[in-house]
């Protein structure tokens, strides 16, 4: 049974797989839902450039040119660095600031120590300011309120705080996370339900023994590869595959700056700069796309259950 719109619907299945998505943690702050942004989807993306483009044809004032982005983690950092090339796509010329707000003491809290230094010369580099160790009270449409008092003049807030899984998790009854995925096994198969498979954002597996994935395409790709395979293969009897993934980067976007490549869980730097940036293009433009040859052939070998060896880094 499941929501759909206001009502519910039933369905039989032999075999469920639930490949979903994540939404943001959107909390209850006055003034936020009205007169916030966010890059959470495609629609929500073009409604910000757009409402950048509007913001050139207005007369010059500290609000215009202000943009707040609330969340120092890494969708917010990649949209704080990447807003003074967007400004200047847009037309929004003249004296700009762009301030990232987050309640840690320091930008990127989970990123570790490894990485932060080359965030935080980026961030100085690009001339973004940062509030820390605040909260957002309440926003309006020219302005936003932090706790410690301060009020930014400014029409644009960019929300990037937090995200979850999807709400359909919370409909069924099985073991989830702190950030509402289903936990699963290494065949992709949800904890506590039987006959349901579960890969993307909306699913937690240790992929190593000792790491649970996190929110990202680097392992929502293979977790649908592999439970489209093991479903199948668990519908007519035959051996289901195990995911294991022994490897982890980060590649972290950082505008005109360039970017940030790190390898393994405590995130060593690898390359960062024009080299890192153009294995992120490498990763945008090319690695995360399905086959665009439109054959049947080519998109059955891109779904094969296989990992892909981690992007190169650039010299």
């Amino acid at each position: 049974t499941v929501k759909t719109g206001k009502a519910q619907e039933m369905f039989a299945y032999d075999r469920l797989v639930l490949t979903l998505g994540s939404e943001l943690v959107r909390p209850p702050i006055p003034g936020l839902a009205a007169h916030s942004f966010d890059v959470d989807t495609y629609a929500s993306a073009l409604r910000l450039d757009a409402h950048l483009a509007a913001l050139a044809r207005q007369p010059t004032s500290d609000a215009r040119s202000t943009v707040v982005i609330v969340g120092a983690g890494f969708t917010g950092i990649e949209v704080a660095t990447e807003m003074p090339a967007k400004l200047d796509r847009a037309g929004v010329t003249g004296h700009r600031r762009i301030v990232l707000v987050d309640p840690s003491a320091v930008v990127g809290a989970t990123i570790g120590q490894n990485a932060r230094p080359v965030i935080n010369e980026a961030l100085s580099a690009l001339n973004i300011e940062t509030r820390l160790a605040v909260i957002v009270t309440s926003v309006d449409a020219s302005s936003i309120t932090l706790s410690s008092g301060e009020v930014i003049a400014t029409d644009t807030v960019v929300w990037c705080a937090g995200m979850r899984a999807s709400p359909l998790a919370a409909d069924l009854c099985s073991e989830r996370d702190r950030s509402g995925r289903l936990m699963v096994d290494p065949f992709m198969r949800a904890s506590g339900l039987k006959n349901v498979f579960a890969a993307g954002d909306v699913a937690s597996c240790i992929v190593d023994g000792v790491h649970a994935t996190v929110m990202s395409c680097q392992f929502a790709r293979p977790m649908g590869r592999f439970a489209g395979h093991n479903v199948v293969a668990d519908l007519f009897g035959e051996p289901m595959l195990p995911l294991n993934i022994d490897w982890y980067v980060t590649v972290l976007d950082l505008g005109k700056w360039g970017a940030l490549y790190t390898v393994g869980w405590d995130r060593l730097v690898r390359t960062t700069g024009a080299s890192a940036k153009s294995t992120k293009l490498t990763i945008n433009h090319e690695r995360i796309y399905p086959p665009r040859s439109g054959s049947r052939a080519d998109l059955l070998a891109a779904a094969a259950p296989t990992l892909q060896a981690p992007p190169a880094a650039r010299p």
